[in-house]
């Protein structure tokens, strides 16, 4: 499906898109879409600046580049 809007290019699912599937199936409308990735997002920015201040640390996600 997503060949269909950009065929020259590759492009990957993320959690938003699973999202605005379920969004659509509850009928919500679709300009409310962008406010409600946007509230997700906020709360998530939220409790890492909250961590910061408590902990005077940055918390980073252990990872390990693999390359492609």
């Amino acid at each position: 499906m997503l060949k269909k809007y950009k065929p020259s290019q590759q492009l990957y699912t993320n959690v938003e898109y699973y999202a605005a599937a379920i969004m659509k199936t509850l009928e919500i409308d679709s300009s409310l879409f962008t406010a409600i990735f946007s509230s997700s997002r906020i709360v998530g920015w939220s409790a890492h600046v909250m961590e910061q201040a408590n902990n005077n640390t940055i918390y980073r996600p252990r990872a390990k580049y693999v390359g492609l």
